[in-house]
């Protein structure tokens, strides 16, 4: 048998620059999916340790409307964004009335 006929015998191999190819796609992913991680961890953890509990709306609310407690949520805000004279304690909210149309989860 002649040595080009047992070649043709052989099962084809990928070439060399496949392989080489995907270990960098898989290096690649790994790579991102690391930063990722990362990123969400660390703005995850720098929005736990600059927010504050302030009182919220949980349902929309026409005016003139007096608030119950089904009515208000306490939920974590980061302190930059908050306005003055936030409400941090629910009791302080019970029973007031709302002067204007409030929008659910806006304080």
């Amino acid at each position: 048998m002649s040595e080009r006929a047992f070649r043709s015998t052989l099962p084809r191999s990928k070439p060399r620059f496949f392989h080489a190819r995907l270990a960098r796609r898989c290096l690649a992913a790994a790579c991102v999916a690391i930063a990722a991680w990362l990123a969400f961890s660390t703005l995850d953890s720098a929005a736990v340790e600059g927010a504050t509990s302030v009182v919220v709306v949980a349902a929309n609310v026409p005016a003139g409307t007096a608030l119950s407690e089904d009515d208000l949520i306490v939920e974590a805000r980061p302190i930059d964004n908050q306005p003055t004279g936030a409400m941090v304690d629910p009791n302080d909210a019970i029973g007031s009335t709302t002067s204007h149309p409030s929008r659910a989860a806006k304080f």
